[in-house]
């Protein structure tokens, strides 16, 4: 049986809004402090808003909960058995150390779109204005700052996005070494899209053929959006543009005149595991009201067996044990960490036969209410 890797700590913050608009959503931020419990042990007004521990493993980590030498499960190097004190509800894990975890531990919960664009192709639908805010080339020291503002902007209403730390970005800027520049698109006096690329140089017969390679690009409103997507299109003497990990939900697909020049490769990004399930639950925001009984099966963690009780709502949500309440929807908890964060729809895990429906109309109502109005984006790998 695998065991949950990780020694490091983290708070996940659900979906979060102050007030309800369709640009609110879930977002994420690593630091080392913990959350109040899900309980409400700290007042609702002095909590931050909707935050969720966060138990997060990287690359080539050990078990940290995996069964011991003498075969007492839970412990580790003649460490004390784990107990739910002693976890955070939700652990994630990048996909590069995830692979094997499809089954018992941790499930898909984002994916991306790894895509290329021929030059050709680059064309906006016509009677686009793409040419009102102004795009600036900068070096990417003195973009820093925009950067990191709009990857900020952006996590706030993006699932799955991760807070960056000063020392993220000095690893990122360190690493932007060569061809890499920087395009910033200001408006109403502060900056509203902001990308770092960088150039792979190549000649073909036929001409220059380089290589625009667009890794980091956030925008905060639709017209800088389109306005730095045209500048990076429109870089002198190259012929393709990649990326290496955009949303599922990419609007540059809907400006291009030929959407079918956009070339999407589908790749993988976090992983997660419910490790309290009642938590973890409690403390996220969905999309749509709903009051659901959910019987969760957890080979490895006993104490998310059984029936909780979900109440949830726009404004927040509790999770508590429900007893012998009669249940809507019986469900593995690794299925839970798959629609954790808006990916999976318990409609398809239905038709998959992960997920059974006691209760006519229990799998819409969870749909509903674990959607959001973006597609989950885990933009930083570790």
């Amino acid at each position: 049986r695998r065991g949950i890797a990780s020694t490091t700590f983290a708070k996940l913050r659900g979906p979060r809004i102050s007030s309800f608009t369709a640009g609110s959503a879930l977002s994420s931020e690593i630091c080392t402090a913990a959350a109040a419990p899900a309980s409400g042990a700290m007042p609702a007004s002095s909590r931050p808003v909707n935050s969720v521990p966060l138990l997060r493993t990287t690359s080539g980590s050990s078990p940290a909960m995996a069964t011991s030498a003498a075969g007492s499960p839970g412990t580790r190097n003649g460490s004390p058995p784990v107990t739910p004190s002693a976890v955070k509800p939700v652990r994630r894990a990048s996909a590069a150390s995830s692979g094997r975890r499809s089954t018992g531990s941790s499930r898909l919960a984002t994916r991306g779109l790894r895509w290329q664009l021929e030059r050709p192709g680059t064309s906006f639908t016509p009677g686009l204005d793409a040419g009102a805010l102004e795009a600036r080339l900068m070096a990417p020291a003195d973009a820093r700052s925009a950067l990191a503002d709009l990857h900020e902007r952006t996590r706030a209403t993006t699932p799955a996005m991760v807070k960056r730390t000063q020392g993220w970005w000095d690893r990122i800027l360190h690493n932007a070494k060569g061809y890499t520049l920087a395009v910033v698109v200001e408006g109403a006096g502060r900056p509203e899209a902001a990308g770092l690329y960088s150039i792979a140089p190549s000649w073909a017969s036929a001409g220059p053929a380089n290589t625009l390679s667009a890794n980091e690009v956030y925008a905060v409103t639709p017209q800088a959006y389109a306005a730095v997507w045209r500048y990076l299109l429109d870089v002198d003497l190259v012929g393709r543009v990649t990326t290496f990990h955009r949303p599922l939900d990419e609007p540059l697909q809907w400006l291009l005149a030929n959407p079918r020049a956009l070339q999407p490769a589908l790749v993988e990004g976090l992983w997660a595991r419910l490790v309290d399930v009642g938590a973890a639950l409690g403390g996220r925001r969905y999309w749509a009201e709903a009051h659901l009984v959910l019987d969760v099966t957890d080979r490895f963690c006993p104490w998310n067996e059984g029936r909780w009780r979900l109440d949830a709502g726009i404004d927040g949500a509790s999770c508590e044990r429900a007893g012998s309440a009669d249940p809507d929807l019986h469900l593995d908890v690794a299925d839970l960490g798959a629609s954790y964060m808006g990916l999976a729809v318990f409609g398809s895990l239905q038709r998959a036969g992960l997920v059974d429906e006691d209760r006519p109309g229990a799998t819409r109502e969870a749909d509903r209410a674990f959607a959001w109005s973006t597609a989950p984006w885990a933009v930083t790998f570790f």
